[in-house]
């Protein structure tokens, strides 16, 4: 197949390469080990309530572990925060809490929050797999002289992600003190904040850089509403379904109300305070809303 050279890169010189993370530059391990690691973080999470409550104050069990739960009303907590706040990355520890006292567990303080939070964290060596070529591509691009930098929406960052960046030889490639991750920052992609933090550190403007992303809406929406020049990479085997999915009625129809709640987020807004009723509606197809209604790839090729 010929190589297609896009017309609106003529006139820019391209300086820095921005990546997303998750299936952008490492896939998730194979479900067994994902969910052996899952379950084994979910039982410390879980061992850390039973620790902090009294067993006759939890709620009486529907046939699913405890534990699993847990992570399950959690997750959905979480998602539906995001839905009403897209451009804010939810407070982890806050939401623990929350979700606590929605099952009835009263007077955890935020430090028991943070410790259930993070016992809920999957290190990054272990339950992911860097795609084969992506050490070699991002070799070939430093060499070529380019500036690499990561923008990333993640729930957990900190001291931990940055040991695992060393563990798996990330330090080699990017500034870790440089990353934008969303954990650390509190806003997340399509949020142009965070694409902006990213480039005043690595002081490049706009215009001068490439961010290259899984998400069609979080990384090519975001980083093309400052003119950066944005590179869609699919989800490995899922583009066909993805392009299906962006023409369905009801994916159009969830694209406009997501958009019209992204309109309305700002900075100054608390994640954590007034979160939705996760039962209102359904979440977005996808694992980072993946697809942009109404928008034809060959936009993004």
């Amino acid at each position: 197949m010929p190589i297609r050279y896009s017309k609106t890169l003529a006139g820019r010189t391209v300086r820095c390469i921005l990546f997303d993370f998750g299936d952008t530059l490492w896939t998730r391990a194979e479900p067994a080990v994902w969910n052996r690691l899952t379950e084994t973080t979910n039982q410390r999470a879980c061992t850390l309530i039973q620790s902090a409550f009294p067993a006759k104050d939890f709620p009486q069990q529907d046939g699913e572990p405890l534990s699993r739960r847990f992570r399950t009303d959690l997750d959905r907590y979480i998602h539906a925060t995001i839905r009403q706040k897209p451009g804010l990355e939810p407070d982890g520890p806050q939401a623990v809490l929350d979700v606590l006292h929605r099952w009835g567990l009263k007077g955890a303080d935020y430090a028991l929050g943070t410790a259930i939070f993070e016992a809920l964290r999957v290190r990054i060596p272990e339950s992911r797999a860097l795609f084969h070529d992506t050490k070699s591509t991002l070799t070939e691009l430093q060499r070529r002289g380019f500036i690499l930098g990561v923008v990333t929406n993640r729930l957990w960052g900190g001291q931990p992600f940055l040991e695992d960046m060393y563990q798996i030889g990330f330090d080699a490639f990017f500034d870790l003190s440089n990353m934008s991750i969303s954990a650390d920052l509190r806003i997340r992609k399509p949020n142009p904040a965070i694409f902006m933090h990213a480039l005043n550190k690595l002081n490049v403007a706009p215009e001068e850089a490439v961010m290259v992303g899984d998400s069609l809406r979080a990384d090519v929406g975001g980083s093309q509403g400052l003119n950066i020049y944005s590179i869609w990479k699919p989800k490995p085997g899922k583009r066909q379904r993805e392009l299906a999915m962006a023409h369905s009625p009801l994916y159009r129809q969830l694209n406009q109300e997501y958009a019209s709640a992204s309109a309305s987020t700002t900075l100054t807004q608390d994640a954590s305070q007034g979160a939705p009723d996760e039962s209102d509606k359904e979440p977005l197809p996808g694992d980072d809303d993946l697809i942009l209604a109404n928008r034809p790839y060959d936009k993004y090729a």
